[in-house]
C-alpha cells in the first residue's frame, strides 16, 4: 500500500490540532505496518512544530524543511510549496504508478483530483464551523469552495466524531456510505512521566496560586469572552488565576478589557511545547472548555489523560467525546457555567469522581486506534 501526504497543514499552521493528526496518524501507521506501507510525505517549507525528524529515516519519500515565521509571506509559501510539491510528483512517479497512490491530502483542495490521476482520495473532515457558523467567516468563500470540491473529490470520507458527520449530511449531498467516523486521541500522557516537573523547573505558573485552565484559539465561536466576562464579574479572580494556553496573545479587545478590570495579575497568556501543556494540565485546579462547536475537542481527552477535571459546554460533538466524565454547561448561560465552576473548584470529592471519571473515559481514544480504524479504510479503496 502506497499512501501520499501532502504540505498544506504543516505550511498554514505552527501548532494545532489537525497538524497533529497527521503527524500522529504518521507515526502510529508506520509503527503498526513499517513492511507494508511505503509513505510518501512532501512536508514542503513548513511552519509547523510537528516536525517528522525521529522518522524521517523510515520514510523513503520524505521532503520537508522548516522556515521561520515570516510576517505576510503565508500565499508566498504557499505558491512555492506548490511549485515543490509538483517536482516530488515527478520525480516519485518514476518509481510506481499513481493510480496504486491512496492519495489524503491534509486540507482542501481543489486540485487535489488532478494530483492523484487515477489513485483513490480519501479527505478527513474535522468540522463544520465555517457552514454552521458563517458570520464569524466573513471572508471564508474561498475555503468553503476548496472544501466542497475536495469533499466531491473523495472516494472515502473520514469525519471525527457522529456530531460532524451528521453535520456533512446536513450541508453536503453526499453518500452516507462513502463517510466513516474515526475518533482522535491525545499522546500526551505517553510523554508525561519523561518531562515531570517542568512547570517548577520553567516557573511558568505561580505555584502559590490555584488556577483555571483554558487551552486553544480563542475565535469567537470558542467562547472565551465569555468565560472571562463570568471569572470577572463572579470575583473568581479572588481564588484562583485564569491560565490561557496556546493560540495567539491576547487580542485587543481581550487586552483592554483585562487592563480596564486589573486582571494583568491574574489572567495570564502562555505559548510553550508539550511539556509545559501537560504541566499545566498536570496543575490546573480545572480545564473549562466553553466552545460553541468542535468537531471533536482534543483538549478535553488531554485533560481528562492527565487527571485534570473538565469542564464543558454541550454542544456539538462535546457530549459525544466526553461522556459523564466531565460536567457539561449551556454555553449560553452564565448561571450554568457558574454553578459547575463552584462545584469543581471547591468540592473535592466531586473533582476526584471526576479525574477517575476522566482517566477511564481518556482510555477509549488512542492514536493507535485512530490509526488502525484509518488503515482499514485505506484497504477498502481498492
Amino acid at each position: 500500500m502506497k499512501l501520499l501526504y501532502d504540505y498544506r497543514i504543516f505550511s498554514l499552521q505552527s501548532y494545532g490540532g489537525i497538524s497533529r493528526y497527521f503527524y500522529e496518524l504518521v507515526k502510529e501507521i508506520l509503527e503498526l505496518k513499517k513492511q507494508e506501507i511505503e509513505i510518501l510525505l512532501f512536508e514542503g517549507l513548513y511552519v509547523s512544530k510537528f516536525d517528522f525528524k525521529e522518522i524521517k529515516s523510515e520514510l523513503k519519500n520524505y521532503y520537508g524543511f522548516r522556515h521561520p515565521y515570516i510576517y505576510k509571506t503565508k500565499h508566498f509559501f504557499i505558491f512555492l510549496n506548490e511549485i515543490l510539491f509538483k517536482i516530488y510528483l515527478l520525480r516519485n512517479k518514476k518509481s510506481f504508478k499513481y493510480s496504486e497512490v491512496i492519495y489524503h491530502p491534509t486540507y482542501y483542495s481543489p486540485k487535489i483530483r488532478k494530483i492523484a490521476e487515477n489513485g483513490k482520495i480519501i479527505i478527513t473532515v474535522f468540522d463544520m464551523i465555517a457552514e454552521k457558523f458563517p458570520e464569524y467567516f466573513p471572508n471564508s468563500r474561498k475555503v468553503l469552495q476548496d472544501k466542497k470540491e475536495s469533499i466531491e473529490s473523495a472516494d472515502s470520507i473520514i469525519c471525527i466524531s457522529e456530531s460532524t458527520k451528521n453535520d456533512l449530511l446536513d450541508f453536503y449531498n453526499i453518500d452516507e456510505k462513502k463517510i466513516h467516523v474515526v475518533y482522535l486521541a491525545s499522546g500526551l500522557s505517553n510523554n508525561y512521566s519523561q518531562r515531570a516537573e517542568v512547570l517548577k523547573q520553567n516557573k511558568i505558573h505561580d505555584d502559590k496560586r490555584d488556577f483555571i485552565l483554558y487551552v486553544g484559539e480563542r475565535y469567537e465561536y470558542k467562547n472565551f469572552i465569555f468565560l472571562l466576562k463570568t471569572y470577572f464579574e463572579e470575583k473568581l479572580y479572588i481564588d484562583f488565576d485564569l491560565v490561557c494556553f496556546g493560540g495567539k496573545t491576547f487580542n485587543n479587545y481581550e487586552q483592554k478589557y483585562i487592563d480596564n478590570n486589573k486582571l494583568n495579575k491574574n489572567v495570564k497568556f502562555i505559548s510553550g511545547n508539550d511539556s509545559d501543556l501537560i504541566n499545566l494540565y498536570k496543575n490546573a485546579r480545572c480545564l473549562v472548555y466553553p466552545s460553541k462547536y468542535e468537531g471533536f475537542g482534543i483538549p478535553i481527552i488531554e485533560a481528562m489523560s492527565l487527571c485534570c477535571p473538565v469542564i464543558a459546554s454541550n454542544s456539538s460533538s462535546i457530549p459525544e467525546v466526553a461522556g459523564n466524565a466531565a460536567l457539561l454547561f449551556n454555553p449560553l448561560d452564565r448561571n450554568d457555567l457558574l454553578n459547575n465552576l463552584s462545584s469543581i473548584l471547591y468540592d473535592n470529592r466531586l473533582r476526584q469522581k471526576l479525574i477517575i471519571e476522566g482517566m477511564q473515559q481518556s482510555k477509549k481514544f488512542s492514536w493507535k486506534k485512530t490509526a488502525i480504524e484509518t488503515l482499514d479504510i485505506y484497504k477498502n479503496l481498492f
